[in-house]
């Protein structure tokens, strides 16, 4: 039973490591952080123009994109550039 709890904690790793790779994909010119004081954030698909994906409640423990990665239950790049963005203390896996 624990070697199950091992595999599902590395798929864990795995997704949010990929999620955080893939954020590298974003230009910061690409996202706009609460705009019209909205609790959203607008991310500008790099692949699709004119896509624009929303995040909502950014600042939150749970913010929500609209992609479908985020819809399959899966963290994806969106959500992690906007946590990137708003905590720009933590760089290259390291606490400031």
């Amino acid at each position: 039973m624990q070697n199950h709890w091992v595999c599902i904690k590395k798929k864990q790793e795995g997704i949010i490591a990929s999620a955080i790779l893939r954020t590298y994909d974003i230009l910061d010119k690409n996202v706009m952080l609460h705009p019209n004081g909205e609790d959203i954030a607008l991310v500008a698909s790099t692949n699709h123009l004119p896509k624009v994906w929303i995040v909502h409640a950014p600042t939150s423990k749970w913010p929500q994109c609209n992609c479908l990665v985020t819809k399959q239950g899966i963290i994806c790049k969106h959500v992690m550039k906007i946590f990137e963005m708003l905590h720009l203390h933590i760089l290259n896996n390291a606490i400031v």
